[in-house]
């Protein structure tokens, strides 16, 4: 969990101090198409979609900074000041190249929360999965929780 701090100014329901959300830390498995992992001598198809538990080395997060400022000006500014935390579940494909491709909200708990977690995603930068060493396309979840903290 990180803790960010909000825009100065900021007032919610009390005395909020911060922003805090939880992200690319823990990405869960998407169930999909399977892939069955290529043999060493077979070529592996960068074109190819894999899941999460399907490479041998996960994607990885590169800009964690830009992102949680992103999420910080963004949270909607109606529900902020209400004091209204919640979730998005995004499933995001990431490209060989390390961006992402494709996003879709899974769920949210509010709709406002929809466009913020979507838009937050297409900022996100990885370092791309790969299998046999080689940059493939990859899906996975990304939980976006939006918490307020007391002060």
């Amino acid at each position: 969990m990180t803790n960010l701090p909000l825009p100065n100014g900021t007032r919610g329901a009390g005395c909020l101090a911060a922003l805090a959300f939880s992200l690319a830390a823990l990405f869960a498995a998407t169930p999909a198409r399977a892939q069955k992992l290529p043999s060493p001598a077979e070529p592996v198809d960068p074109q190819v979609v894999w899941n999460f538990d399907q490479v041998t080395q996960q994607a990885r997060l590169t800009n964690p900074g830009t992102v949680s400022a992103r999420l910080s000006r963004g949270y909607p500014r109606r529900l902020l000041d209400s004091g209204v935390a919640g979730s998005a579940t995004l499933e995001v494909i990431v490209g060989p190249r390390g961006q992402v491709e494709q996003v879709s909200v899974v769920d949210a708990s509010r709709r406002e929360f929809t466009d913020v977690a979507r838009d937050l995603a297409r900022t996100m930068r990885f370092r791309p999965a790969k299998v046999q060493d080689i940059a493939v396309r990859s899906r996975f979840t990304v939980p976006v929780d939006f918490v307020l903290d007391p002060a």
